[in-house]
């Protein structure tokens, strides 16, 4: 899933996403493509039983939807569904018109392998809403589910969402969890740690310190590197 950039500047001028537009032009059964397949970290709940919630911005929705239609294949031959653990998706576009997947989404919350809620932070007559407002909006539900030892919580898209997204988390399990802040943010460290805390972001977490950090060594590595050249 690939969102054609097409922005205008401050100056008026227009600024066209090479990439997104080079694939968006591309013709199927006409035009070839030549990519490659990394290897990820980033993959779904080992177990159908295992609850799970999913935050996807935009674009970021993309590899969620790899996971639910997993998900929803094992529930079709599944003899008993009740054991399966729910499956909260978070999702936020502009308006009804960037709402993608809208009609999978829907056939799969009435055969209940999610339960979706959907932000719109441009849609007329309609407050502005980000994923992160509608998980503190539901957060005695999320904190249910992050305090259950099988959760696993997946994001992707920007990174300062994902920051966001973070705190909404943290507030949840401090509003109801009765946890102080450090006791929240150690609880999600020790999901991050056993694998049930997984993200796929594009820019610099800021709300691990060991990102901080590593962005940081990353820095002075190229501030170093750079320095020689001149020495």
């Amino acid at each position: 899933t690939v969102g054609a950039v097409n922005v205008k500047t401050s100056a008026g001028v227009s600024i066209k996403g090479v990439c997104s537009n080079y694939l968006a032009r591309i013709q199927p059964n006409e035009d070839f493509v030549s990519c490659g397949i990394r290897t990820s970290s980033f993959r779904g709940p080992p177990k159908l039983s295992s609850p799970v919630i999913m935050v996807g911005a935009g674009t970021g929705l993309a590899p969620m939807m790899g996971f639910l239609a997993d998900r929803a294949l094992e529930l079709e031959s599944c003899v008993d569904t009740d054991k399966a653990g729910k499956c909260l998706l978070y999702f936020g576009c502009r308006n009804t018109d960037d709402h993608i997947y809208n009609s999978t989404i829907t056939k799969w919350n009435k055969s209940n392998v999610l339960e979706p809620n959907i932000a719109f932070s441009r849609k007329p007559s309609t407050p502005k809403t980000y994923v992160q407002d509608l998980i503190e909006q539901d957060s005695k539900n999320v904190c249910q589910f992050l305090l259950q030892p099988e959760t696993c919580y997946y994001i992707c898209g920007d990174a300062r969402v994902a920051d966001f997204c973070f705190e909404a988390c943290v507030k949840a399990l401090r509003a109801h969890g009765n946890m102080s802040r450090v006791a929240a943010v150690q609880h999600i460290k020790q999901m991050r740690a056993q694998n049930r805390w997984q993200y796929d972001l594009w820019g610099i977490i800021v709300h691990f310190n060991e990102a901080k950090y590593e962005f940081k060594v990353k820095k002075e590595a190229g501030a170093k590197h750079w320095l020689k050249r001149f020495t």
